[in-house]
């Protein structure tokens, strides 16, 4: 072995070999010249070390047998060493101006188990590193505290809080982690501790910015402004709950509290809430009519008024506590229309105006083309409707031609919905399937293939006249007395006419009202 420190002499001198040969087949000696008992023991021993350690042969000359390396630092083979007590250093040892982790003698670099714990050395001045993320040399960080120990649990660093596994030691994301002191806390997707509204686990809870736990039982105004309800668990609220003594309504997609609108409950049954979200009680005036709600129950109650048995509630469109209107239809009827009325429609979600063109081979609507003008302009939807008044497949086909010959004149186009009106009991036959499919094919003839069939649940050949489109294009009529937002009657066919008695604000008169199901009137 080679060694950089100076040698010193002892005064009990040997100056045979085989004084000092070991017993050792594998550590031979040189002419050590004159050394000391003490030395050469000593040589003997480092010798016996190095060959357990690289399985080389070992070669014990002068120079090493007078080294002095009790304590202190030794360079061998290029490589520093310390020795502490005559062997090399391990442990965490002060060499007299420095702490430095040693195995074998050598310092130590990177993460290094100690004392039960794991700590982080610098690569270059092999001094312990404090208050650090350090990343090891397997390319996982770690976050070493104020001692150097590996931290685990909530710590603070970076202005924030993260969780670092009890057994991994690695920063935990995306969890919901119970702390050292039993609190849980959520660490997101980074590992920082999450505050105020948050997804987890399906759901959305709120964390508290100061404490970061989250709450339960609050009404909390959100990150971007909005306000929320948690409910006892922590959850999001829904649908119906109970709030500082009354009930309001928090929509199932958006989260937030539901005003002025009639509403389906989990359960089934429909409550008004108000402009302030409360829900509704005794006597409430919305939209364009007075409601009682009971007390108790917080549910709607038919008010006996004096409207004659069997007479149908009058409405305005646009009432929220009524159907919402998809399509109005007309007819000379309602000639006095503005402009202005039809804006109105268009502006109350109306989609369509269905125009009375003509009935049977006799009789044109005079205001129909005026009446389709002023609808498009105002960016509604427009269909036309014949009044049926054929009972053979000839009158069917003359109705049909009819028609063609104001449907040209007007120039209306061939994609537009043709209707054709079956409530005239002038229709009724045996072969009124048969008819009606003679009106259909003298259309196709003239390029008009979108057909629609109107009629009431009471027409005496319903099904037949609707096997000739089917159901998804049957616009069937009846009309409930009071019509609400929940009322779904026919909602197997394509469209329901509700009411003929609904009024657009600001025009005197009456129109026919419905609704779709399918897209059949809104899309037409």
């Amino acid at each position: 072995m080679a060694n950089s420190s100076s040698a010193t002499t002892g005064t009990n001198m040997v100056s045979s070999v085989s004084d000092v040969k070991s017993s050792s087949n594998s550590v031979a000696t040189s002419d050590l010249g004159n050394v000391s008992d003490e030395q050469a023991s000593t040589a003997k021993a480092y010798a016996a070390s190095a060959y357990a350690a690289s399985g080389a042969d070992q070669v014990i000359t002068r120079v090493d047998a007078t080294a002095t390396v009790d304590n202190g630092w030794t360079t061998e083979s290029g490589v520093q060493y310390y020795y502490q007590n005559g062997q090399k250093a391990n442990g965490y040892i002060n060499d007299g101006s420095n702490w430095y982790l040693f195995k074998d003698g050598v310092r130590q670099s990177d993460v290094q188990e100690w004392a039960g714990t794991y700590y982080y050395f610098d690569h270059n001045t092999y001094l312990r590193v404090d208050n650090a993320y350090m990343k090891s040399n397997w390319g996982d960080y770690y976050l070493f505290g104020s001692d150097g120990r590996v931290a685990t649990d909530v710590q603070k660093w970076a202005g924030t809080y993260y969780y670092f596994d009890h057994n991994t030691f690695l920063r935990v994301d995306n969890a919901y982690m119970k702390s050292n002191w039993g609190s849980y806390y959520l660490f997101g997707p980074n590992g920082s501790i999450q505050t105020e509204v948050q997804k987890w686990a399906g759901t959305y809870y709120y964390f508290d910015r100061y404490t970061y736990l989250r709450r339960t039982n609050a009404y909390l105004k959100s990150q971007w402004g909005d306000y929320y309800l948690f409910g006892s668990d922590g959850r999001i609220a829904t649908d119906v709950q109970k709030w500082a003594g009354t009930y309001y309504y928090f929509d199932h997609h958006t989260y937030l509290r539901v005003d002025n609108k009639y509403v389906k409950s989990n359960w089934g049954n429909w409550y008004l809430f108000k402009s302030d979200g409360r829900i509704a009680s005794g006597w409430y005036t919305y939209g364009y009519s007075s409601y009682y709600f009971n007390p108790n129950t917080y549910l709607l109650e038919k008010v006996v008024s004096s409207k004659a048995s069997g007479e149908v509630d009058g409405w305005t469109i646009g009432d929220p506590m009524r159907p919402q209107v998809a399509a109005v239809d007309i007819s000379s009827y309602q000639s006095g229309l503005t402009q202005a009325n039809y804006n109105t429609l268009k502006s109350l979600g109306v989609k369509t105006v269905i125009v009375k063109l003509t009935e049977g081979t006799t009789y044109n609507n005079p205001y129909a083309a005026n009446q389709i003008k002023q609808a498009e302009a105002a960016g509604l939807n427009v269909a036309v409707y014949d009044y049926a008044k054929f009972n053979s497949m000839s009158t069917a086909a003359s109705e049909a031609n009819y028609m063609v010959a104001y449907l040209e004149k007007y120039g209306i186009s061939k994609s537009t919905t043709i209707i054709a009106d079956m409530e005239d009991t002038s229709t009724y036959s045996s072969t009124v399937a048969q008819d009606l499919n003679q009106f259909w094919s003298t259309l196709n003839v003239s390029g008009y293939t979108a057909h629609v069939v109107y009629t009431y649940v009471s027409y005496k050949y319903r099904d037949a006249v609707v096997s000739t489109v089917g159901q998804n294009n049957t616009w069937i009529a009846q009309y409930p007395y009071s019509p609400l937002v929940n009322t779904t009657w026919n909602s197997s066919y394509g469209a329901w006419q509700v009411s003929s008695q609904a009024y657009i604000p600001g025009y005197s008169g009456n129109v026919d009202v419905s609704v779709d199901y399918n897209g059949l009137l809104a899309n037409m």
